[in-house]
């Protein structure tokens, strides 16, 4: 890597924001199925209990369908309004957390800042929805250009002339056309198949916190 400086593209995967304080997407089910289990029936501590500890279980008994994050999701947020205002809590650090340096930048996250800084790697593509990764950025005071929508593709800075380039291929979790169901994931759009094929192309790929 430090022999060829920029000449690698970085995938990053939730492993890196699960250091961070950030849920997983199974971490985030839990937790939903916690809620669900209060809002249908408040007074029913022994639901709540079974709940907390096998999420599994509550949802055989009471859910309907497959427990999964996408069948979750679309089973308590159909719309991606629901879904925005339902997800930021997961990935916002409340004064608390950030007190607690969780939901901020890890030292992983500020270490591949630095790669960036120094021109090592040059493009990151990351399934994650939170911004960890563009604070980081902001911090070691790199300019960057984000990609969060396939429509976006047509208009951005060609890769090689970019100091930086981080795709978001799943969105940002505060934007309201994340993708995150089954149904949105089962395939790319057709700029984001092209975008990914020049990168596979073009720059050595480095896996970081895939799960």
């Amino acid at each position: 890597m430090h022999s060829q400086p920029g000449v690698y593209a970085l995938l990053l995967g939730s492993g890196v924001s699960t250091g961070a304080g950030v849920p997983t997407g199974w971490g985030v089910v839990s937790n939903l199925v916690e809620k669900v289990a209060v809002a249908q029936d408040p007074l029913d501590g022994i639901s709540h209990k079974l709940a907390a500890e096998d999420p599994e279980q509550w949802w055989a008994q009471h859910g309907s369908g497959d427990l999964g994050y996408s069948s979750l999701l679309e089973a308590i947020a159909p719309t991606a309004a629901a879904r925005q205002g339902l997800l930021q809590d997961y990935f916002v650090p409340t004064d608390e957390e950030r007190e607690q340096n969780l939901k901020v930048p890890s030292p992983a996250h500020h270490a591949i800042a630095d790669l960036v800084k120094r021109g090592i790697i040059r493009v990151i593509v990351t399934t994650n929805f939170d911004r960890l990764m563009e604070q980081a950025l902001d911090a070691a005071g790199v300019q960057y250009q984000l990609v969060t929508r396939p429509s976006a593709v047509t208009g951005m800075t060609p890769l090689p002339h970019a100091q930086a380039t981080v795709i978001k291929l799943h969105g940002d979790y505060a934007e309201l056309d994340t993708r995150n169901t089954v149904d949105e994931l089962t395939e790319y759009p057709e700029q984001w198949t092209g975008l990914l094929a020049r990168v596979f192309a073009d720059y050595g790929l480095l896996i970081s916190g895939e799960q």
